[in-house]
This record gives structure tokens, sequence and C-alpha cells, in this order.
């Protein structure tokens, strides 16, 4: 097997889990490798950074695209940031996989590309109305795919999903802002802070948004099972007749749960306070309306 490198854009998450050999898991990436932090260095515009991908000295055979900011709030507060890491940046990529002559992608994408669907579960053909620019710009690049494949061959698989949860045996989940449930309530059974879960009048089993959860190793072999399916062999993502394809496929563990389900399984949905043990409770308060 060829080995993996890696540029890390950190743009949103721990530096430390990309910067040594050791901190990747072998059964994954048998090989690592870090392209000079010079190459896509945080704050760094990835419209400069990633080009770069066309000079490296290492044949690139296929490239996983985990990269993109995924706030959605701040989406909203700034769809400028978005537009340019995650679609103008996202083209730079492409146009440096053309340069460098890789014809094969596994797009990390998001469930968010669908909006507030019509039914569920959601299936990969429902209409995709996404509603923040985190989820539009995510669709936007899942449309250059399928474009790129038609003119230029490439074979693509896009993933959507909606949260992921777990950690391996080394490496855990670290995010600054942290805006993911588990480890927010993980830190305030520590103490570290209070927990306020946002919900009660939605019309579900707790009164909460229902989530989808996949584990993070779960999520990983699924990156590599797509990876699988663009070998210029594999008739999924292209033939004869059709040299690329662009594909999607929705990830997820089949059955969702409210934000009280993943706080304390046991809870009584009918009391205001949620206990967890002995340690500290969840304040409970009605779900915030849109402006």
């Amino acid at each position: 097997m060829r080995p993996a490198l890696v540029l890390a854009a950190c743009l949103s998450a721990s530096v430390s889990s990309a910067q040594a050999p050791d901190a990747v898991d072998p059964g994954l990436i048998p090989y690592y490798k870090l392209i000079s932090p010079g190459i896509a260095a945080a704050g760094q515009p990835s419209t400069q950074a990633l080009p770069k991908l066309a000079a490296a000295r290492e044949r690139i055979d296929a490239v996983l695209h985990c990269a993109a900011r995924s706030l959605v709030g701040q989406s909203l507060a700034d769809p400028a940031l978005y537009y340019r890491d995650n679609v103008a940046g996202g083209i730079a990529l492409l146009e440096a996989m053309r340069r460098a002559g890789t014809g094969r992608l596994v797009f990390s994408s998001t469930a968010a590309v669908y909006g507030i669907p019509g039914s569920t579960p959601i299936t990969e053909d429902a209409p995709l109305r996404p509603i923040n620019p985190y989820g539009e710009t995510k669709r936007t690049l899942e449309g250059a795919l399928g474009w790129y494949a038609a003119a230029y061959g490439l074979r693509s698989v896009s993933l959507r999903y909606f949260n992921v949860a777990g950690a391996t045996e080394r490496l855990g989940e670290i995010h600054d802002p942290e805006t993911h449930l588990i480890p927010t309530i993980l830190r305030a059974a520590e103490g570290r802070i209070d927990l306020t879960i946002f919900g009660r009048d939605y019309p579900t089993r707790d009164g909460t948004n229902i989530r989808d959860y996949i584990d993070v190793s779960d999520l990983a072999d699924a990156h590599l099972l797509a990876l699988e399916a663009t070998d210029p062999g594999d008739t999924r993502t292209g033939g004869t007749d059709e040299p690329g394809r662009a594909l999607a496929f929705n990830l997820g563990n089949g059955d969702g749960e409210g934000a009280c389900e993943v706080h304390n399984p046991s809870y009584d949905f009918n009391d205001a306070a949620l206990p967890y043990g002995a340690s500290f409770f969840a304040r409970l308060v009605e779900k915030r309306l849109a402006k």
C-alpha cells in the first residue's frame, strides 16, 4: 500500500492531531507523512495552499477531502468565509488534482445539504434544500463533482452524515469552540461547564431534536470503502461510456436519539431536570425561536 500524505489546514481541529506519525491509527493509515506546515497552515487561504498539491513530489493516487469549515452559526454570521474556504478552496483542490493527474476523490460532505427533510429517514434522492451557508457550500461543491465527472472523468463519492461521536484508543475529539453535544455533556459531568439543553416542545420522544450519531471509527471505515469505490476498475464510479461518475451516500446508525436520551438514557421525559448520577444537572429550557 502506498503511504498516505496529509495536508492539514487545522482551521477548527486540534493541530496536535496532525503533527506526529504516531498520532495516526496504523490500522487506518499505514504510513503517515505531513507536508511542510507552510503548504496548508491555519489561517492561510486554501486557494493559495491547496494548489501546491500539484507540485508534491509524491504521485497522488486519490484524495480524501475532509477539510472544511463546519459551524452553522458561524456560516450565518460570515458566509463569505464559508464560500471562500469550502467552495473556492474546494475548487482549488479539484484543479490541483487535475494538474497532478489525480482522478479519484472522496468528499466528506454533510446531511445539512437536505435542510429540513420532508420525511424521515432521509434517502439519497431527497431534495437538496440547505437552510444555511454551511450546507449550501457543501451542496455547491457536490454539484461541482458531478460536472467534473462529466467533463474530466473524475470519480468521486460524497458522504453525507450529521453527528460524529466517539474516539479511538489514542485520539479524542477536540474543538475550540466545542459545539458538539457528547463532549459538552462530558465536560459538564466533570464540572467544567454548565449544560443547557434547548428543546422541550419538539414533537419527539423527549421534546428535543432527534439527531443521528455515527461513531468516528465507523465513519473512517466508510471513507476507506468509498475510496475503494473510486478505483479505476470499479464500475460504480465510471465505465466505458462514462469515464467518471459522482456518487453520494448517507451515513448513520439508522435510529436517532434526542438530546435528553443522549444525556441520560433513563431520563424521565416528564421531569424538568436531567440527573446524571450525582454529579450535575442539565437545565432544560424551551427551544430557541429563529428570529
